[in-house]
């Protein structure tokens, strides 16, 4: 048997090992973007690195920009390639200073579309739950007539859930839809922020600046499930 003083040593030994693991999930994850500014059409990755399974992911990508007085607006994330799924998942999407707005999934032949004809106040929100596997999303689109052109029109996707899948992936998606504006894309692993960043599109936003927010929400919406979504459908 040990020497009391040396299984005590040892004891607080394992625990100086075990505390890392125990309080390190989020501080575990990295996650890196690039490039730092894009034309519409560009691509944009995300590195991402050290994210366990069982972990709850949340990404947000949001959209600012100007649009002109009546005009239609697209935000739009082509090509979008999800390499974990998200079990027990939330998808959602916002839009603010919208007279009108429209949330569009489409994968492969199969689309769905919600929104609202008019909306007095402005802003446009949807919410679903349903799990998010991995895959390659062709495409996710906030689209909508702007209310009041003197100020910016800010639209976003949200998704988030309990991850399963690789530790080390990367997630890419094609910005279309702007010509001008910019990208906040923020990430939390276990409700801690892990990662955020502003990406330029174009040139900048020449509009009164606006504080980028991170509802619990959007993102892609699987083929097999997309009519669940349906709550308004436009005529082709």
């Amino acid at each position: 048997m040990l020497p009391a003083d040396l299984r005590r040593l040892l004891t607080g030994l394992l625990i100086l090992v075990w505390i890392p693991v125990i309080i390190g999930g989020a501080g575990a994850t990295q996650i890196s973007e690039s490039p730092d500014h894009i034309l519409k059409g560009d691509t944009v990755i995300l590195q991402v690195s050290g994210l366990p399974d069982d972990a709850t992911f949340n990404l947000a990508i949001q959209g600012t920009f100007a649009v002109n007085s009546g005009s239609a607006f697209t935000f739009k994330t082509d090509h979008f390639v999800m390499p974990f799924s998200l079990k027990n998942g939330k998808i959602s999407a916002s839009i603010n200073n919208a007279q009108q707005a429209f949330l569009t999934v489409q994968k492969g032949d199969q689309s769905a579309t919600v929104g609202k004809k008019t909306i007095p106040d402005g802003h446009f929100t949807y919410s679903g739950s349903q799990d998010i596997p991995a895959g390659i999303y062709d495409s996710l689109e906030l689209s909508g007539n702007v209310l009041d052109s003197t100020q910016p029109v800010t639209a976003s996707f949200q998704l988030t859930g309990t991850k399963s899948g690789p530790a080390d992936s990367e997630i890419s998606f094609v910005l279309n839809g702007i010509d001008a504006g910019t990208v906040q894309v923020t990430a939390f692993v276990d409700d801690e922020q892990v990662f955020s960043k502003e990406i330029t599109v174009g040139t900048p936003v020449s509009s009164p600046t606006v504080t980028p927010t991170v509802p619990p929400g959007l993102l892609l919406v699987p083929a097999g499930i997309a009519g669940a979504l349906f709550l308004y459908k436009r005529s082709p």
